[in-house]
């Protein structure tokens, strides 16, 4: 156990610093100082690795939800905490699926998704942060007539879905300015709520008219 931890670390260690596709079972072996043959004695392949370490950060963080909101902490302030948590975990200096050099590893993110034991605690976290979000509209904080399991979704294609590297770099944004954007845009959206809604009234989409069909509404047919 202690051996196939100190794989674990120095896996993590290359996995942040190279990235998924750059680190070799080679170089693994070399860092922990046994044979390559030794190494696959634990792990059967370099996805296997990857997938162990990943999975051991998604198990700490079912246990960060498994302590729940802080006393007196509202549903939705709570799923607000929930959402920095997994942009931070994300694009944080030293996050494992950084990728090296500031660029996030989406290669590995796409072959862990296909892993049941990916899935399967995943799926854990999916329905805790599920049960949260019902808590929040059973108390008035979120719309009702969002469903909880789509909302789930949103929260980490928004969180996690796409590489904001270039753009944070960019525009010289930290992972705190992330968060604080990404949080704005789920939980207060883009558009002014009765902007929104006085548009939605103006002009309301034929769902039978296809893309290319529908007249812009500057322009008229």
């Amino acid at each position: 156990m202690v051996r196939e931890n100190e794989i674990l670390r120095a896996g993590e260690q290359l996995l942040v610093s190279r990235g998924y596709r750059a680190m070799s079972m080679d170089d693994i072996a070399d860092e922990v100082g046994i044979s390559k043959a030794t190494l696959y004695q634990h792990f059967a392949s370099k996805e296997d690795l990857a997938a162990a370490i990943l999975i051991g950060h998604l198990e700490r963080f079912v246990e960060y939800l498994e302590r729940g909101p802080l006393p007196d902490e509202p549903p939705i302030a709570y799923l607000d905490r929930i959402m920095r948590v997994i942009v931070m975990h994300r694009y944080s200096s030293g996050a494992p699926l950084a990728g090296g050099a500031g660029t996030s590893d989406l290669d590995i993110a796409k072959r862990m998704m296909a892993r049941e034991d990916f899935a399967d605690i995943t799926g854990k976290i999916f329905t805790s942060i599920e049960q949260v979000i019902r808590q929040a509209q059973q108390a008035g904080q979120l719309d009702p007539q969002l469903t909880p399991a789509l909302a789930v979704q949103m929260m980490f294609g928004l969180a996690q879905g796409f590489d904001y590297y270039e753009l944070m770099r960019a525009h010289g944004l930290t992972s705190a300015d992330l968060a604080n954007q990404i949080c704005h845009t789920f939980f207060a959206g883009v558009a002014k709520s009765a902007a929104w809604q006085q548009s939605l009234s103006r002009a309301a989409f034929d769902e039978s008219q296809d893309c290319g069909n529908t007249p812009h509404p500057a322009r008229g047919t």
